[in-house]
Parts: structure tokens; sequence; C-alpha cells
């Protein structure tokens, strides 16, 4: 905040009365910005927007999924009219409503634009949810207003969990699909009192158990501390790093948090996660093939590895074939596929060779198929695609599929020409050796059982150690792919040789994010290449290829991973780097503005609502979108081409977005719509259904519908309270309809179930005060803590209301009474 602000918030903190002279926002002049208006009509010269208390506030500490309100008041300094062009939260976990004060002390919402005459008054209501929230909490209101300036108030908390689990995530390890496994979870809460606490099994497979044990639990069953006993197995699906959220839910309601669905108070929860990889006992690495772009006639070649971890399984050397995703793979002659043994009945090597056809400019895609013959695994499939650019017939106009069959490569000698990405170096290579050089005598080999994980070579004794060879890059240890499109899937290869006298060891390959993969290979005397086994040793002089690629989807503008190899080489771990400059193929702007969000703010469920997003293309010059969504019938989307050709393609589209009626009253409703474009990322693995994926852009529309008739708060929440203890708490109700007027009231108590009595309605009142007749009531209600009770008080207030689309209305209310030697909050 600027000085300007200070002497406000001081006398805030001082507890100086609010009603101080106003003082300006905290501000700054965007005037040059792109996001500044431009529109005159609405500027002002001379005017501010001023507060009248201070403009930020500290809620303390706050227990976490507390739902809490802050009210701003501001005021229109002197000068020409003010219009607030934007209200916009810096998180959404915060709403903001603005009310216009008039004179008589009514209050009317405010609509985007309106323009405010000096002297005006507005109220800014702020609430803030602390679901998910921990530790320091600062959000921000920012507002714009049409004199160019940005005003910020700010909201500030300290939340504390009530619940925690540790660990917050547990990992089983690895598993067969026919094994078992244990875990434990530990749950404990922040305020050092007993509760029950429950499962989400909504969430939890048939496969996982998961038992909740108090510890020293009292008559009652609850406990200040619980253990959570977990076991999964036999069934699991297999899986790397198959993740099982579970929910523990305590019996403490959240003060002033969002009620659920029945209207039934929101409870303290937890979520922990279980984790378990679950290994195939015949599996392939990679599950994917991708060939990354190629030009017409250049050849590629992909390894998968096939790998048995059944012990009393003889994996025989597998015959791969091809097919497409309709069946027949399109381009027979295009692609060559063969098996090689790596260490025989346990591992094989399958080798794909694509030679990429001349007369294609577009994707292809198909499946490799190995049989293995394992009776609860026949075979394996392994995906692989890739993308042909070809130029010349870009500039003819053809476009998809060839036209004629291309010669197949040279089966009778098994020789195959590779080619670099650019074309140019060319080597030949066997991609069938006569003999497998891997330092280590493959029939000494025992294949002895393992109880999880199966059978591999044994990990030498040196492993982890250092010795004196070391890993020396045969070239640069980094690569710029240069321009690449946002989605796209690109490959390199780096070459390592080890130097020195000894053997060495490569243990890991890390890296450093998800979108990156990698594999190491062995480059053999005869060219050919074979997949590395993590912790054999490698012969000094020997050439290790590290072969990378990058997935650049959801990346933009910079991008930047890593690979690190860690081996016995004294230097220590080898870093190889990865870099791109990322462009978005699709480009999405929303009602003027470089965002992809249309936020209508407030409305009602009557209310029709009209915007539009813009969408171009950084790489295409033209293009086609659709929208391959069922929507909502409250939402309508007509995407409409801007000078299109023949074709129906487009440099640019507008998506009309057309909101209501009937939109749900939420406090949020958002609509995610995903745009598709009518060209293949390059070199992303295709869908379930073999389709190539595309490019494609995501808007989202965003508004908070309140009911004709709202209650605020929704839940009437007394917090802990001592027995006998005597407090009060207020609800307001509104009314938004201009065509009805709201008759008084009428109020009913009962109990959480339809048609139940609250046991303790002695101990209540209940009223209702007229605030404006027709449009504004306030209920009033006092509860005494009932002596000689212990635990939680749950019951509703019915209320009658009479308008056509809310006849009544149910509004919930909670207490926890303390034993009267207890005092509050401990």
């Amino acid at each position: 905040m600027l000085d300007s602000l200070l002497p406000v918030l001081a006398l805030a903190l001082c507890g100086t009365s609010a009603t101080a002279a106003p003082a300006s926002l905290a501000q700054e002049d965007h005037s040059g910005h792109a996001h500044a208006s431009q529109d005159a009509a609405g500027q002002s010269g001379n005017s501010r927007l001023l507060s009248i208390n201070a403009p930020s506030h500290d809620f303390g500490t706050l227990a976490q999924g507390v739902v809490t309100e802050h009210l701003f008041q501001l005021e229109v300094g002197p000068g020409d009219p003010l219009a607030l062009l934007e209200v916009k939260p810096s998180c959404g976990c915060t709403i903001a409503e603005t009310s216009v004060l008039g004179s008589a002390g009514t209050r009317s919402p405010y609509e985007i634009g309106q323009k405010l005459v000096a002297g005006t008054k507005l109220e800014l209501l702020a609430r803030l949810n602390t679901a998910g929230k921990h530790d320091q909490v600062r959000t921000v209101v920012t507002l714009r207003t049409s004199d160019n300036k940005i005003s910020q108030l700010e909201l500030k908390a300290e939340v504390i969990t009530f619940l925690t689990v540790s660990p917050e995530r547990f990992h089983f390890g690895e598993l067969q699909s026919d094994g078992e496994a244990q875990g434990q979870l530990q749950v404990t809460n922040s305020y050092g009192d007993a509760y029950k606490l429950t499962v989400n099994k909504r969430r939890i497979p048939d496969y996982l158990q998961v038992e909740l044990v108090p510890v020293e639990p009292d008559a009652m069953g609850r406990a200040k501390q619980w253990t959570v006993n977990l076991k999964i197995g036999p069934g699991v699906p297999e899986g790397r790093n198959r993740l099982f959220p579970i929910e523990l839910i305590s019996d403490y309601p959240m003060e002033g948090g969002e009620q659920s669905v029945n209207s039934a108070p929101a409870f303290h929860s937890v979520t922990a996660h279980a984790q378990v990889t679950v290994m195939a006992v015949v599996d392939a690495t990679p599950h994917y093939m991708n060939f990354g772009s190629m030009t017409p006639g250049q050849v590629m070649q992909r390894t998968v590895r096939v790998e048995s971890r059944d012990n009393e399984f003889n994996l025989v050397q597998p015959q791969p074939t091809i097919r497409g995703r309709r069946g027949d793979f399109e381009y027979p002659t295009a692609a060559v596929v063969k098996a090689s043994p790596i260490v025989p009945g346990v591992s094989y090597e399958v080798m794909l060779t694509i030679t990429a056809p001349s007369d294609l400019n577009g994707s292809f895609t198909g499946t490799v198929v190995v049989p293995v013959g394992h009776p609860k695994k026949a075979q394996i499939e392994v995906p692989f695609s890739g993308v042909v650019k070809n130029s010349a017939l870009v500039q003819s106009g053809v476009r998809g599929k060839p036209i004629a069959p291309i010669r197949p490569a040279d089966q009778s000698t098994g020789e195959v020409v590779a080619r670099d990405r650019s074309g140019a170096a060319e080597r030949k290579s066997s991609w069938s050796p006569k003999s497998l050089d891997t330092g280590v005598d493959l029939g000494s080999l025992n294949r002895t059982k393992k109880a999880v994980a199966g059978v591999g070579p044994p990990r030498p004794a040196s492993l982890g150690k250092t010795t004196n060879s070391k890993l020396v890059p045969v070239g640069s240890a980094e690569h710029d792919f240069g321009d690449m499109t946002q989605g796209d899937v690109s490959d390199f290869a780096f070459s390592l040789r080890v130097e020195g006298e000894e053997p060495l060891t490569i243990s890991e390959l890390k890296k450093s994010c998800g979108c990156t993969r990698a594999e190491a290979m062995i480059v053999q005397s005869d060219g050919s290449k074979r997949l590395y086994s993590m912790g054999l040793p490698i012969d000094p002089g020997s050439v290790i290829e590290i072969q990378t690629s990058i997935d650049t989807k959801g990346k933009r503008n910079r991008f930047q991973s890593n690979v690190t190899v860690i081996s016995t080489d004294p230097a220590g771990p080898l870093r190889l780097q990865l870099k791109a400059q990322v462009k978005t193929f699709l480009d999405i702007e929303a009602d003027g503005k470089p965002q992809p969000t249309i936020n209508f703010g407030q409305a009602t469920s009557k209310s029709v609502l009209q915007g539009e997003m813009r969408i171009t293309s950084g790489v295409s010059d033209r293009f086609s979108i659709s929208l391959p969504q069922t929507l909502p019938e409250e939402l309508k989307v007509e995407l409409v081409p801007l000078d299109p050709d023949e074709n129906g393609l487009a440099p640019e589209w507008l998506a009309k977005v057309t909101l209501g009626p009937g939109i749900p009253e939420r406090p949020g409703n958002n609509y995610r719509l995903n745009f598709v474009s009518d060209q293949a990322v390059e070199g992303a693995m295709p869908g379930p259904n073999g389709e190539p994926q595309m490019h494609s852009v995501t808007g989202y529309v965003l508004v908070q519908v309140q009911g004709l008739v709202t209650f605020k708060p929704n839940y009437i929440s007394f917090g802990r309270m001592l027995a006998g203890e005597s407090s009060e708490r207020v609800l307001d109700i509104h009314n938004a309809d201009p065509d009805f007027d709201l008759p008084l009231p009428v109020l009913t108590l009962g109990g959480l179930a339809p048609g139940s009595t609250f046991e303790h309605a002695d101990k209540t009142e209940l009223r209702v005060d007229t605030i404006e007749a027709g449009r504004h009531y306030r209920i009033v209600m006092g509860l005494k803590a009932p002596e000689g009770y212990t635990g939680a008080l749950r019951g509703r207030i019915g209320v009658k209301l009479g308008h056509p689309d809310k006849e009544s209305q149910d509004i919930s209310f909670t207490a926890l009474v303390m034993p009267p030697s207890k005092p509050p909050g401990q």
C-alpha cells in the first residue's frame, strides 16, 4: 500500500472510529498498459475512489475450512463521475460483492461500468474461504476504475489445520497384480480435542481396505488420535504410481464453512494419498514409441524392451507384428519390426524401423503387437506414432494420406539407412546383431526368485561406489530444439563415452520434469544399439547413447529440462540439458482481454448473459476449430469463422457465448470450453481410440449465481460453547426479485432429519426483524448450551418464503458444547 493508506490503517489499528476522514486507496497509473481502458466516455480526470475504513483486514487465526467475510467501505471522491471497470479477486478462494448505498440506507448491487457521482458510497463484501489453506494466507481484491487507476483491498489470516495426517502420501512400493501390501497412517488434530473419524468410501476401490482405529477412545468412541491401517491387493490393476485419495472426515463442523448440497454443514477433513506401482508379469519399456517429426524418405528406429518378471515362466523369443488403428497398418512397406534377445528367456529387444512415406504429409499411427504367451498375458501392445512434414505436398495443396506405395527398406541384408533430423548424415547399421557385447557371461546369470518386482541380472557389488572411469560427453551436454509448437513431442540423443581403466555403471537417469523421457542405449561395435540395464558394468571405451524426448504440452515461452545421469563417475552426476522456445498453436482472448476467461460476475437464475472469445494461431495461417463436448442446457456457444476460405478454414474464429436462463444457483459456476483444431500435435501419443491428438485451447466461463431470495450466511454456526453459556447469531434474507414482495417469513424449528424435532428446543429463541419490508429480513437465533451435555448440537430452521421459485428453505445450525471445566478454544 502507498503512504496515503498508512494514516487510515494506523487509525484502524489504534481502535479509532471507522468514520475518520476518507483516504485514497493504493493506486497505480496503468494508463500506458494494454489493460487500461481506452473508452473516453467513462474516463475521469480528477475523481478518486476513497477508502472509509482500512483497506487491509487481518482475520487473525482461523480454522481451516472456515468461510468468513469482511465489509470494506468506499466512497467516490470529488470530481467527475467514476465507474468500476473490474473487481477481481486474486484467488478462487475469495468472492467479492459490490453494492451501492442509497441516501435512505438501502443497498443495491453494483453493475460493472455503472457511473458513480462524487459522494456515492459503496460497500464491498469480501468473502474468504480457507478450505485447503494453511499457515499464512493473503489475498487481494483488485479494483480497476475508469480513470485508469488500480486499487487493492487486502485480506490476511493465519490458518490452522484441524486435522493432520502423517505421512500425507504413503507408497506401498512395487507389487504384482496378485500381491498384497500393508501400511499405516496417523491422524491428529491441532485443538487437542477428542473426535470421531470416518472415511469417504465412495473414492476407495474394492482392493484397498481402510481400517480406522481410535487411540485411547472415550466412552463415546471419540479419540484425540487415530490410526489408519491400510491394506492393498490382491487384484490391483497394472500401472505405475497409481494414486488413491483417502478422505478422512471428522465430526467437527467447520464454523462458517460452505454447506453441502443437502444443506448439511461441512465438517473438518483431511486427505491422504496411497500410492503403488503394480508390475505386469510381462511388460514393455517404454510403453509407447514416438518417432517425432520426419522428412520424406527419412529412416528412424525405436526400440522397446520386453521383459518377464515371472520366475516360473520362460519367455520365448517373440515374433512381433504391426497393425493399424482399424485393422492393417496403412503403410505396410514403410515399417519393419524384429526382436533380438538381451537375456534369453528373460528379456528381448523389439526394434521398429520406419521409413517416412514420400507422399504423406501428416501423421501416422500404429501398434506393435508382441506375442509373449504368458498364461496371464498373451500379448503386449505398444503404440507408435510420428509426423511426416512434406513441404512439396504442402505447396501443391495435397494433404493427408499417401497416394502411392513406397519401396521397402532392404530386408535381404537387414540394413537400413539412418539420417539425422536434417536428413544429412547417413550411416549403415545392422539391427539384428549376431552377438551381444554386454561384458557379462549370459550363461552365468542365475534366475533367482524375488518377493517383489521379478527377475533381472544381479547388480554388481561396486554399484554406488566410484571408480577411476568417467562419463565424457561426445559433443555438447546441451541441446536446443529451437522453436517448437506447444504440445509437440521431439527427441534428441546424447552420446557419452566411458574413459578410464575400470568398468563404469549407471544407476539412474533422473528427469527434472515429468514432461521429459530418457533411456540409455549401449552402442555396440557393429553400430547397433541395445537397451542398457541399470547397474550392469560398462567397459572402458564403450559409448552410451542417452535417448531423450520432451513433451511441450502445457508449456510456453522458454522451456528447459534436465536429465541427470547418476553413475560411479568420481566427478559425480552428469547433467544433460534440453531447451526449446515453445509457441502456442492456439491463443485465446475473452471480451477483448488477453485472458481465457469470461467472468460474468454476479447474476440470477433468470439472467441471460453474452460474451465473446477470439481464437487465433501463432503457427498456422488458416485452421478450423470445433467444440466436441456436450454443453449444459443453459450454455450455448456459436463458432464463427472470420474471413473463411472455400474449405471453411479461417485465420481467426469467434466463439459467441450465451449463458442463461436457468443457470444453477451456486456461488461459483465454472464452465470449461475445450476448442479443438484440425491439426495434429507433432509426435504426441494417440488417444485411446488410436486417433491423433489435435492442438487445442481451453476457455472458461465464470458466473456467481444467487437465488432471487438468498441467505447470508447460508448456515448458522455457534462454534464452541461452554455448558450453560448463551450466544446469539443472525442471518439475513434478501429478496432480489423486483416482481415479488417477500412477506414476513414464518419460522419453524426441527432436527436435521426431515420431520424430526430438535431435542433442546426449550434452549432456543427465534425472531424475525424487518430491515426493509418486502426486501430484507433478519433472523435472530439465541441458544443456551444445555447444562450437563457434551458434544455436538445440530438442527434446522424452516423458513417459509412463498416465492414461486423457492417456497421454503431449510437453514442448518450447529454448536459444539464443551464441559464447563474446560475453557473454550483449548
